[in-house]
């Protein structure tokens, strides 16, 4: 079990999105896995990874410098991710993540099991779920889960940077090199992530893999 990984740092998220304590506890020392709960203001369009918005948005990401638009541009992103487009499903996420918050795994996962049954095309359903399964140490399910994740959205930095981290710590350099990668691509503010690709580069590249 993971929980003394778990913590909370709010800074990142803004006004409007109730951040869990459930987090992946790596606080970007290279991750920041934020499994949390939106609160979707009255009037604001239904969204989910197939929102046309996304592209613009990871494109000025891709090329921004200044960690504090970066963070905004991120906080952007994942609202519109975390919206599910379904009052049912979204109901189903908030007592899901709710369950995980109070490390109740058991309960968390019966939930995210009823999201990807009702919604499979629900990219941020697969990688809550991925995620509670690495939080309790059950990587062959975490990792097909982020797979899933990302075959919906190939731009889900997060589930890469989280694949990364299970590679790296089940001694797979070269996948974890190359999730890392990934990752910073599409978000070069993740914190971390650097100087994991500057050691993997040299135990991958420097062995001549």
């Amino acid at each position: 079990m993971r929980s003394e990984r778990i913590c909370c740092a709010l800074k990142r998220w803004p006004v409007g999105v109730q951040v869990s304590q459930f987090m992946w506890g790596h606080m970007r020392f290279g991750m920041m896995f934020a499994i949390f709960v939106l609160v979707v203001p009255p009037g604001q369009a239904q969204a989910d990874q197939t929102d046309p918005r996304l592209g613009a948005l990871f494109e000025t990401l891709a090329q921004t410098a200044d960690a504090d638009d970066a963070t905004g541009l991120v906080q952007r992103i994942m609202r519109i991710w975390r919206d599910p487009g379904s009052p049912s499903i979204d109901l189903l996420m908030t007592r899901a993540l709710k369950a995980a918050d109070g490390e109740d795994y058991v309960l968390a996962l019966k939930h995210l099991d009823d999201v990807v049954d009702l919604a499979p095309d629900y990219a941020d359903g697969w990688f809550n779920r991925g995620s509670v399964y690495y939080l309790t140490d059950r990587y062959d399910l975490a990792v097909p889960d982020f797979e899933r994740a990302l075959a919906l959205e190939p731009r889900h930095f997060i589930a890469w940077e989280g694949l990364g981290q299970i590679y790296l710590e089940t001694g797979r350099q070269a996948q974890a090199l190359t999730a890392f990668r990934r990752a910073r691509a599409l978000d070069p503010s993740l914190k971390g992530v650097g100087k994991k690709i500057q050691r993997l580069e040299k135990q991958v590249e420097g062995q001549g893999i």
